[in-house]
């Protein structure tokens, strides 16, 4: 509980620092917006957040869906332009498809034009996946 304290009392801290040097700040200064940022930059809570961030950039990296992920921009990125769009259009098709398929298996439809969108998704992506097919 006292880390749960320590820690609501350096955000309260970090807080009053920068209502602080805002209200400080003479209105017509032109190094207010620079004052602000390093004041909030030297923050202990910006330091909290500069450091979650690097946990959770490292945790990705490390787990199996970021290496997945990292496998799959890497083919992706091999490819041609075209083979890239082609997998967007098929990607946005499959999920549009699957959209419909669970609102048609749904028990209530809560909006009369929820199927909408996806069809609209569905067409276009399938037009921009075969127009070359069908000219």
């Amino acid at each position: 509980m006292s880390v749960l304290v320590r820690f609501a009392s350096g955000v309260r801290s970090a807080w009053s620092r920068c209502e602080d040097a805002v209200r400080g700040m003479a209105p017509g200064d032109l190094l207010e917006d620079e004052l602000v940022i390093g004041e909030v930059e030297s923050s202990r809570f910006a330091a909290m957040g500069r450091l979650a961030l690097i946990r959770l950039a490292d945790a990705w990296h490390t787990s199996a869906t970021g290496r997945i992920v990292a496998e799959w921009i890497a083919a992706c990125e091999a490819c041609a332009h075209e083979v890239r769009v082609q997998l967007v259009c098929l990607s946005v098709a499959v999920a549009a498809a699957v959209h419909l398929l669970l609102l048609a298996t749904a028990t209530s439809w809560p909006t009369p034009l929820q199927w909408a969108i996806p069809v609209v998704a569905m067409i276009g992506a399938l037009g921009v996946l075969f127009r070359n097919r069908l000219a």
